[in-house]
């Protein structure tokens, strides 16, 4: 879990968190976005990327016979993504298309409303994650770069393990797989004003 998401997208830039997260498993290490997807399915396991206001997260589902392979795949995905030009095109095109489909959708248009009158459009609570048509034209692969490289990080990042191990073999793990991740300072985070009708 990366303890930030949308509330950092920069002004005319928001849905950049979101993208980023989508771009982790897109090409990663020395794998494409096919080759990682064949490497998901010969290890039969789970592996998505999302994003939130306050988090963004790669999750990741295996069989115990399989995790130390996993977990190095899963590494891939947050150390070493390649962000591709290809795959950045698609995603951003997919999500332009996305938000002029959502124009046509009533409660979507609600929640966006409800939320902006809530919180005033100038809280991130008030905008989407997803961003809005504006920004999906504005936000660059350079943007989503700049992202991962300024907030994920080991000193922003918790790694939840769950299931039948042991601390110290979930500290081997942990140790294996990101014990090469280096901290960084990381950029001061926004602060909002609260919005007087909320």
């Amino acid at each position: 879990v990366i303890r930030t998401g949308s509330e950092a997208d920069p002004r005319g830039k928001e849905g950049v968190a979101t993208l980023t997260a989508d771009l982790l498993d897109e090409g990663a290490g020395s794998r494409d976005a096919l080759g990682l997807a064949d490497q998901i399915g010969y290890l039969a396991i789970g592996l998505g990327t999302s994003a939130g206001f306050e988090q963004s997260q790669v999750g990741l589902h295996a069989a115990r016979a399989t995790l130390d392979s996993a977990m190095a795949l899963m590494a891939d995905v947050v150390l070493r993504p390649t962000f591709p030009e290809k795959e950045f095109t698609r995603l951003r095109d997919q999500w332009r298309t996305s938000l002029l489909q959502e124009q046509d959708r009533g409660p979507a248009l609600a929640d966006r409303a409800f939320a902006a009158l809530l919180y005033t459009e100038q809280h991130p609570y008030g905008r989407s994650t997803r961003g809005t048509t504006e920004s999906a034209q504005a936000v660059t692969l350079d943007d989503a770069k700049a992202f991962w490289k300024a907030w994920y990080r080991p000193n922003n990042a918790t790694l939840v393990i769950v299931g039948d191990l042991s601390f110290a073999e979930a500290q081997a793990l942990a140790q294996r797989a990101f014990g090469g991740w280096e901290q960084a300072p990381l950029p001061p985070r926004p602060v909002y004003a609260r919005n007087k009708m909320a």
